[in-house]
């Protein structure tokens, strides 16, 4: 196919990807065009320069990036939003990944310098936890209403002898609207968003003799959870931790669970997370321990893939 072949297809692309992004303001609207351009333009760079560059090469590559419909719902469930704390891979690392196989695979820390680069999450196919925390380990243990004044309460139950409500933000829905809604252990606010790059996110409460630990799992469906003892920085998996109760709740996974001793022995841990639509690995180390509050998280790092 000529070139100029070529370049009406991704044009067509841009033009539909245009008008399914009508409803974004202005600013943003044009920004994620300008990075789905650049990746666009990554991944035909990268193809090998031995093979010429054709219809079915190009089609794949927007493939991979998705139908432009799909891309600007997720960009619209995603808008407004609180300022980001997240950072993630840059468009280069993500566009290489995709036109190489099809799978997206990202890693991202915190606790160390970050990275100055992100990809933009209408690129990522599912709720990448895109929140800043509404409690953290320093506002945590404040009055349920709070939280309860802003949500809906969308599951209940006993952990450790203690009464817990999950509730999700009002008009959001899947992992955002439980990471910007939060937990309620025996009528105190906990978060559920540590603000971290993640599909699966963590917390780890200090409100009784045994630790609390629970989170969301962003992928659909219901996931397999696995804790461990780790250490900070690494990826170590050390002395497997008793199952969490993982359940499906707005379409997603949340898990809550009991450690064996009290959270303030827990340096670190390391969350292991499957669904069918893909896994991810998170590991955080812990710092300030007080009673009744979420314990302070000194470093995250993880890493995840997600299959097409």
């Amino acid at each position: 196919m000529s070139r100029s072949g070529v370049e009406a297809i991704v044009s067509d692309y841009f033009a539909r990807l245009r008008r399914a992004l009508a409803p974004l303001p202005r600013s943003r609207r044009d920004q994620l065009l300008e990075d789905l351009r650049e990746h666009v333009t990554l991944a035909r760079a990268g193809l090998s320069e031995e093979s010429e560059e054709s219809e079915l090469s190009v089609r794949e590559i927007l493939d991979h990036l998705g139908r432009p419909e799909d891309i600007a719902a997720e960009a619209l469930a995603a808008y407004p939003r609180r300022p980001s704390r997240r950072r993630a891979l840059g468009l280069a690392t993500a566009a290489a990944v995709l036109a190489a196989g099809g799978t997206f695979a990202g890693i991202a820390a915190s606790g160390s310098p970050p990275a100055a680069t992100r990809t933009d999450a209408a690129m990522v196919p599912l709720a990448n936890s895109d929140c800043s925390p509404a409690t953290d380990a320093a506002t945590s243990g404040g009055p349920a209403s709070t939280l309860t004044s802003k949500a809906t309460e969308v599951a209940h139950g006993m952990v450790a002898g203690n009464r817990w409500s999950l509730w999700s933000a009002r008009g959001q829905s899947g992992a955002n609207g439980l990471e910007d809604g939060g937990l309620v252990l025996d009528g105190r606010a906990y978060g559920l968003c540590p603000g971290f790059p993640n599909p699966a996110e963590l917390e780890l409460a200090d409100v009784g003799a045994t630790g609390i630990v629970y989170g969301v799992i962003g992928y659909h469906g219901l996931a397999k959870v696995d804790l461990y003892k780790s250490t900070a920085g690494t990826f170590d998996r050390g002395t497997l931790l008793p199952a969490p109760e993982v359940m499906l709740t707005s379409g997603v996974s949340f898990f809550i669970g009991t450690l064996p001793k009290s959270a303030c022995d827990y340096p670190s841990l390391e969350l292991n997370a499957a669904a069918k639509e893909g896994s991810s690995q998170h590991n955080l180390g812990f710092g300030r321990c007080v009673t009744g509050k979420l314990v302070e998280i000194t470093f995250s790092q993880g890493a995840w893939t997600i299959h097409r």
